[in-house]
């Protein structure tokens, strides 16, 4: 079993590359997170309004099956991209257990 305590005092960062036309509504960001202990874990944080984008983008691209899916690694979906948010689904992906389960480690 993972010793939860190393998540205690986490920190996390939402890597946000177009921040003039960042909508924290429609958006997918890379949010990495850093243990007290120095370890990093990464997720991708996706808003709903971000996967309904992509599957009607897909629809007119070809993409995806012609928009049949839309697949994502290490997704977490979220309703708004802002720092309270992330901060509830970490707290409560840590007390569930399932930190590791949507957060892959990285370096």
């Amino acid at each position: 079993m993972t010793d939860l305590k190393k998540f205690e005092g986490y920190d996390f960062e939402i890597d946000i590359p177009d921040r003039e036309n960042f909508n924290p509504l429609n958006q997918a960001v890379e949010v990495v997170l850093t243990t007290r202990t120095g370890e990093r874990y990464s997720a991708n944080f996706v808003t709903r309004a971000f996967v309904d984008y992509m599957f009607e983008k897909n629809k007119r691209t070809g993409e995806c099956a012609n928009g049949t899916y839309f697949c994502m690694p290490d997704r977490i979906d979220i309703e708004e991209i802002k720092d309270e948010n992330v901060r509830k689904t970490i707290d409560d992906l840590i007390k569930n257990l399932e930190i590791e389960n949507y957060f892959r480690k990285i370096d």
